[in-house]
């Protein structure tokens, strides 16, 4: 148990560094397509070595009758069997170990093994190879994308960095340095600052956005608020998904109409020739669905 727990730290502090975290997400969420990736380089490397056996091994044995000595040390096992072509092909196609040695004698011998030798290459390199890192690369890419606390660390991030800029902005034409800011002041701000409305332009940002922020930060409505509170809060609201609370509003409003119209039937009803004024009971209804609404609370940091 002690054991997990110190893995769990490590894992946490790996978390605070974003790159080395996003290679190790990357690595693990790779493990799978590097496997059959070796898998795949395997076939194609017996499929070679079964050729080169019987194409090129006879070639190298002529090759050695003519140098009589002065060969590597593999030249004569090259390609004896296929699990010692495999090997040759191993260290000399993907590795670059012993191409001049043991590949360049048989390409100037013969064009069959020349072509085959070209053939082998450029598939494993152009073909093969290319394929298999698009693959490692996509594969990577979507487990960054999928991973939650990877993304949850990048949106913490851009909200600081949003948040840090805007008080940075508020530094500088901040004149009296309360650290305070009035709805009157943010008005002419945004009108007077340049810095101020580039910032507000580039989060898409207008009056009624920071009049909704600054009315959440002034819920006593004394009109004043303190500008560190209300970067927060503005970067906050703008960052938040509306799409829960759109689809939790549509509810009520649903709940609200359905109510209305029970209302509107029983207020029918008592003005019908059987009644001539509503009854509490009417009044009752129209007050619960009055308040049927419930009002949306602003989504904390830990919510959004």
């Amino acid at each position: 148990l002690v054991r997990v727990i110190r893995v769990v730290r490590i894992l946490k502090v790996i978390t605070v560094f974003q790159e080395l975290y996003l290679m190790l997400a990357g690595l693990a969420g790779t493990v799978r397509t590097i496997f059959w990736a070796c898998i795949m380089l395997l076939l194609v490397n017996t499929v070679f070595s079964l050729v080169a056996v019987e194409l090129l091994h006879p070639l190298q044995k002529q090759i050695l009758e003519e140098k009589a000595g002065d060969v590597c040390e593999r030249c004569h096992m090259a390609f004896s069997s296929v699990t010692r072509s495999m090997v040759t092909f191993f260290s000399t196609i993907m590795m670059g170990d012993g191409i001049s040695d043991i590949l360049v004698p048989l390409i100037e011998k013969d064009a069959a093994a020349a072509m085959f030798i070209l053939m082998s290459v450029a598939l494993v390199y152009l073909g093969f190879s290319n394929l298999i890192l698009s693959v490692i690369v996509e594969k990577a890419n979507d487990t960054r994308t999928l991973d939650a606390t990877y993304q949850a660390e990048v949106t913490r991030q851009m909200k600081l960095r949003e948040q840090l800029d805007l008080l940075a902005i508020w530094e500088e034409i901040d004149t009296d340095g309360s650290n305070s800011v009035t709805w009157s002041e943010l008005q002419s701000v945004y009108a007077d600052s340049k810095s101020f409305r580039q910032y507000c332009i580039r989060m898409n940002v207008d009056l009624p956005w920071l009049r909704y922020a600054f009315t959440v930060m002034d819920p006593d409505g004394d009109g004043q608020c303190s500008f560190s509170e209300f970067a927060e809060t503005l970067v906050r609201l703008k960052n938040t998904d509306p799409g829960p609370a759109a689809a939790f509003l549509t509810f009520q409003v649903e709940q609200v109409l359905a109510k209305l119209t029970e209302v509107r039937a029983h207020v029918a009803q008592l003005r019908s020739p059987g009644g001539t004024t509503v009854d509490h009971a009417a009044e009752a209804s129209a007050k619960q669905a009055s308040q049927s609404l419930v009002p949306l609370q602003p989504t904390s940091e830990a919510e959004t």
